[in-house]
């Protein structure tokens, strides 16, 4: 098993269009570049970007992230981790981004976010689907693929008002379009029509914290599932001995696409970098 040594969170993970060793990612407020052979335990990790309107907020960090069909990275950020709010994290300090190729900057897009978790499309791009894990729903929008603007945003369903316990986390799509969502605290996976809202299945799973989920295998009909072990005791860690897993889900009669490479954008002379081996740590770089 590779380690990777970082001081900051770190966050979505996307391979870079045209590339076999870089990967986009998000590590603390930082929108990184990392080169890995995925043999070695080093990779080089260059710093990009990072938000303006996150440097107002020490503390921040980016959270779930992908790349839409023209290679346009999406990504958004939360607060620090505070235990006792209700949703785990310092409320309405992050905010949800497109990464803009032509200029190397970011476009804020929504702000006042608790906790920007999962994203997905519909198969003509023409909706996003969004979660906000502190207010608990799934939000669409109409998406402008040219533009990459994003408005009239409405809910398509609120978790609160279910009996389903815990939060909106992570979220995918299947080729018929229909959404699943991990629910962190749940122990469960929801498939969603995204049109009426109505949960059309519930997947149990054998671990409360249920981070994310994608598709994967030869013919993408394999779910596979994170998971967080954070928080829980010696006694609940025996009874969810796969907490803190990676588990896959077979035999749901679905299957997903192909998720997206991403574009980026590098200008010479703006960046800073550094290398992470099992020997080193990645030093906390200044913002860019």
């Amino acid at each position: 098993m590779i380690v990777f040594c970082v001081d900051e969170f770190t966050a979505a993970i996307v391979p870079i269009k045209n590339s076999t060793n870089q990967f986009l990612a998000g590590i603390g407020p930082y929108l990184t570049v990392f080169t890995w052979d995925e043999i070695s335990a080093e990779s080089t990790y260059v710093v990009l970007a990072r938000p303006e309107t996150e440097a107002a907020f020490p503390g921040n960090f980016f959270n779930d992230g992908k790349a839409d069909i023209t290679g346009r990275f999406w990504i958004g950020s939360q607060g620090p981790l505070d235990p006792s709010g209700p949703s785990g994290a310092v409320p309405n300090r992050g905010s949800f981004y497109s990464y803009v190729t032509e200029n190397c900057s970011f476009a804020k897009k929504i702000g006042n976010v608790s906790i920007s978790d999962g994203l997905a499309w519909n198969s003509d791009y023409t909706t996003l689907f969004y979660i906000d894990s502190g207010v608990n729903t799934v939000d669409r929008f109409d998406f402008d693929i040219e533009t990459g603007e994003i408005s009239n945003r409405r809910t398509v369903i609120d978790y609160k008002e279910t009996d389903i316990p815990g939060f909106a986390h992570g979220m995918t799509i299947d080729t018929e379009d229909y959404l699943y969502v991990t629910i962190y605290g749940g122990s469960v996976i929801t498939r969603v029509d995204p049109n009426s809202g109505e949960v059309l299945m519930r997947i149990e799973m054998p671990m409360t914290l249920v981070a994310d989920a994608e598709w994967g295998g030869p013919d993408l009909d394999v779910l596979y599932v994170t998971s967080h072990s954070r928080g829980l005791d010696g006694s609940e860690l025996e009874e969810q001995p796969l907490a803190g897993r990676v588990v896959a889900v077979r035999g749901l009669n679905a299957s997903g696409r192909v998720a997206n490479d991403a574009i980026i954008c590098l200008q010479s002379g703006s960046h800073e970098s550094a290398t992470c081996s099992s020997k080193s740590r990645l030093r906390k770089l200044g913002s860019t």
